[in-house]
């Protein structure tokens, strides 16, 4: 609402648009940066896939090798020999050879060691001797290899390896002096009969795995990717490697006892682990409860040709979310900023720019406005002569007519009010028949009364019969009594008389059964004799109350209808004098009205002259505001109404135009010149000052010294 009542300028209208153009194609610029980095930060997640992915790959491919080196190593004949110090110098070349094999066993089919390097990798003794005594026939990849239990997958090939861990090694632990982190594969031995003789078993130190880990690092590394942790879970979801050198300080793998094998991600977050299984590779988001920040993963089961998959491994990268997205977050920031800067930059161009150009169209709407001022003032002046004089003949001719209207509904009246009476001298008569109609009935009512006191009467006689009806009854309750001792003295005399004395019983039992019938009854006629008794003595006490009730209103109501009956004759002798003034009355409007209606035509012509006079005022008056209304277009256009100067600068400009004439205040309302009030407080100010002139020039004209209560109303009306 507010917007309604202002006109801004051209060179604010200009600007604005500019600077919307400029900051719509900034927010596209942006909204299109926010997606692409989006993309961006989409694709990067899935270098995290695709790194785990081949890590996979490189896994599968270490343990292809590791799976084919143990069978290798068994078809060696000098496991076919009984010398040792040959099987321990080859069993030391291929820890050499290979460098990744802690510790390589041969033992016998009951479990005891045959032979077994005598020196690591490096070339440095160990200390074999303290596993020399023992024997490995509780161990797992023992069982599992003498009962041919490998770990195998014949369509891929693999076959006759039973495959085991990580896990700290116990037995290369021994060994070596500190604890070792093994996988183990072990092998059949078998001689040139096809018969096995022994289990050969590599203790694969697991670095050779680790060191993948660091590979994959390094190329995330110079990726920019500094802050990735590389984790190996097996298939139930234990930690079984972790490399996180950032978080660490340091490149050298340190490995955490009290995380692998013992750490499980799964039971941690079920969520995960049935993401996880389901997916089998793709992007997870997580909270590291370790080191406490939002993580980015991607994750993969291995699945390769080199590769068995129910071993169930799974790698997972994950990086700090703020720290990956670090870069492209950076990017995205550094090109909002920049952009928003360059578009206030071209914004404070065009703003100087927009600003010299609308000078020259300030100057040429000021001249504009001088004259248009001026063409206004002067057929403002023409206007209000010829509306003073329309305004007072229509003014007349609409109190003319008011009287005119007024005297013939007076009449219209009258002639009501003389029918009104006829019609009630007509209702007195006819009430006063009908009083005389109720004395008549009250009589009639009264006469009635005193039948119905008759008749109460007569029911005080049945009360009395019915009384004696009860006592008859009385009568009849002794005579059943003593039937029935009868019967029964007959009963008692019958059984005396014995076989005799039968016939006579049945007859004495009838006799005081019939007895006994006929005093029920009686009984009942009895209780029944008491209740109507009852019920007419309350119907006589009631009837006698209600009639005499009935009696006192019947008297009082005839007493009223006397009453009534003198005061409607009243009515009537007041109605005819009422009569007899309304005539002379109706005779002395209608000659009012015919007088009222000869000065009507007279003073239609008078207005009839005023009007054609202040229309062609008007036409004057009218090309002065057009004139003053393409001055205001144009200003507003170029300036707009709120930069047309100051607050009282405006209230003076609107004063000086509306105190030239009292009627000019509807221009404040109508906005006929084209002003523009911009609040409340405004619009009363003005007319206060607009008030106040008016009255100064209508005290010093002689033709507007009288102001009519009529005219004080609409003026104040107007100012409302």
């Amino acid at each position: 609402m507010i917007l309604k009542n202002h006109y801004f300028s051209m060179r604010f209208k200009i600007i604005t648009l500019i600077s919307i153009v400029i900051l719509s194609l900034c927010f596209v610029s942006i909204f299109q940066q926010l997606n692409n980095s989006s993309d961006l930060s989409k694709n990067m997640e899935h270098v995290l896939e695709s790194e785990s992915y081949n890590l996979g790959n490189a896994i599968s491919a270490q343990f292809y090798e590791r799976y084919g080196d143990v069978q290798a190593f068994a078809i060696n004949p000098v496991f076919q020999q009984i010398d040792k110090q040959k099987m321990q110098e080859t069993l030391n070349q291929y820890s050499s050879l290979y460098g990744i094999y802690d510790l390589i066993l041969f033992v016998d089919m009951n479990g005891n060691l045959i032979a077994s390097n005598t020196l690591d990798s490096k070339g440095n003794p160990i200390n074999y001797q303290k596993i020399k005594q023992d024997n490995f026939a509780k161990e797992k990849w023992f069982e599992s290899v003498i009962n041919k239990k490998f770990t195998e997958d014949p369509e891929k090939k693999f076959q006759g390896t039973y495959f085991e861990g990580p896990y700290e090694d116990l037995i290369a632990s021994k060994v070596l002096g500190n604890k070792s982190y093994t996988n183990s594969y072990s092998a059949p031995v078998f001689n040139k009969a096809g018969k096995m003789i022994g289990v050969i078993s590599n203790r694969a130190n697991f670095s050779y795995i680790e060191d993948e880990l660091k590979e994959t690092y390094t190329q995330l590394a110079k990726q920019g990717y500094t802050t990735t942790e590389l984790c190996i879970l097996d298939n139930n979801g234990n930690v079984i490697a972790e490399y996180d050198p950032y978080y660490s300080k340091s490149n050298e793998f340190k490995r955490d006892f009290n995380v692998l094998n013992k750490l499980n991600l799964f039971k941690r977050n079920p969520e995960r682990a049935t993401y996880f299984k389901e997916k089998k590779n793709g992007i997870y988001y997580s909270y590291h409860p370790r080191k406490k920040f939002d993580t980015v993963g991607g994750f993969s089961y291995i699945e390769s040709p080199k590769w068995i998959y129910s071993n169930g491994w799974m790698v997972l990268i994950r990086a700090e979310v703020n720290s990956f997205f670090s870069h492209i977050n950076y990017l995205k920031y550094k090109f909002i900023s920049t952009i928003l800067l360059i578009a206030f930059i071209f914004v404070i161009i065009a703003f100087m720019f927009i600003n010299i150009l609308t000078k020259n169209f300030i100057q040429i709407s000021e001249h504009l406005k001088t004259s248009a001022a001026k063409t206004f003032h002067t057929a403002n002046k023409m206007a209000i002569s010829s509306d003073e004089v329309a305004t007072a003949t229509a003014e007349q001719s609409d109190a003319v007519q008011q009287s005119v209207s007024a005297m013939s509904e007076i009449s219209s009246m009258i002639t009501q009010t003389m029918e009104h009476v006829k019609d009630c001298s007509v209702f007195a008569s006819t009430v006063n028949e009908k009083t005389d109609k109720g004395n008549v009935i009250m009589d009639k009512l009264t006469n009635s009364m005193e039948s119905i006191q008759n008749a109460n009467s007569d029911l005080q006689n049945m009360a009395n019969i019915i009384n004696e009806v009860t006592n008859k009854t009385s009568i009849i309750n002794d005579i059943v009594f003593k039937t029935q001792l009868l019967s029964i003295n007959a009963s008692i005399e019958a059984a005396r008389a014995g076989q005799q004395g039968k016939g006579f019983s049945v007859v004495a039992e009838e006799v005081g059964n019939l007895a006994l019938t006929s005093g029920n009854a009686a009984k009942e006629i009895q209780a029944l004799l008491q209740d109507s008794h009852n019920q007419v003595s309350r119907i006589i006490e009631i009837t006698s109350k209600k009639i005499s009730d009935a009696q006192a209103v019947s008297s009082d109501a005839a007493k009223e209808f006397v009453t009534i009956s003198q005061e409607i004759e009243s009515i009537n002798e007041r109605l005819k004098g009422i009569t007899l003034a309304t005539k002379e009355q109706q005779v002395g409007v209608q000659q009012v009205v015919k007088a009222m209606s000869k000065m009507d035509q007279a003073t239609k012509q008078n207005n009839t002259s005023a009007i054609e006079a202040r229309e062609l005022s008007k036409e004057l008056k009218q090309e002065g505001i057009v004139v003053e209304k393409i001055m205001k277009a144009t200003q507003v256009l170029i300036l707009g109404n709120v930069s047309l100067g100051s607050k009282k600068e405006k209230e003076m400009q609107l004063i000086e135009k509306l105190s030239n004439s009292w009627e000019d205040r509807n221009i404040i309302k109508e906005k006929e010149n084209g002003e523009i009030i911009e609040s409340n407080n405004d619009l009363k100010y003005l007319l206060g000052k607009v008030t106040k002139n008016i009255k100064l020039r209508k005290n010093s004209s002689p033709e507007k010294k009288e102001i009519t209560a009529d005219d004080a109303a609409f003026n104040e009306n107007k100012d409302q």
